[in-house]
């Protein structure tokens, strides 16, 4: 009976090993992945910012990913903040939604404070869902979050470090696209809409 259980083990066993070597991916390929893991792998997320202006927050999925400033030739604009959670691709389908959270906008105010005038700033939050449609080769190291001028938003996991995807001019001056004013004076209707 033991020796029964234990050949019905390795059956099992086996069968286990050759149907993960011989999976698909979310479009029904011949997986060609090579990385696994057997729980989740935090990483950290990088933002690249393709707009005119500093976005001053931004969140995937509620974890804040830190302020970016415009990028520029070999810069994103920000930091590595922590984390995002990624499981390996036995537990992982495409699409994957990711909900981005931003500000998108921002007005300028002044205020007067000890004897000085001094320019406070209103933001105006958006918020999207992302969908996650590809994923690299080999184990990201990243995830990265790509704010294009249009408006659009793209999300990806990639290896650390990589170049911005697009290659903008950048003013060292302002820290903004070149030509581009601070702000704007906030009209009545930001003022009652836009949060502090």
């Amino acid at each position: 009976m033991a020796r029964w259980l234990a050949s019905l083990f390795g059956a099992w066993l086996l069968a286990g090993l050759v149907a993960c070597q011989g999976g698909s991916n979310a479009h029904g390929s011949a997986d060609s992945h090579t990385y696994r893991s057997n729980g989740p792998v935090q990483l950290p997320i990088q933002g690249f910012n393709y707009t005119d202006r500093t976005i001053s927050s931004f969140h995937v999925d509620g974890t804040w990913g830190g302020n970016l400033f415009v990028s520029r030739r070999g810069a994103g604009g920000g930091k590595s903040a922590c984390c995002v959670d990624w499981y390996d691709l036995l537990h992982r389908e495409l699409p994957k939604p990711y909900t981005i959270r931003w500000i998108s906008d921002m007005c300028r105010y002044q205020v007067e404070e000890g004897g000085g005038v001094f320019d406070r700033y209103r933001s105006l939050w958006q918020e999207e869902i992302v969908l996650l449609t590809d994923l690299p080769a080999e184990q990201p190291e990243a995830f990265q979050v790509h704010f294009f001028p249009d408006g659009r938003v793209e999300v990806a996991m990639a290896k650390a470090w990589e170049k911005p995807r697009l290659d903008l001019p950048y003013d060292p001056t302002t820290g903004r696209r070149p030509g581009v004013p601070d702000w704007p004076q906030c009209t009545d209707e930001q003022m009652k809409t836009y949060s502090e």
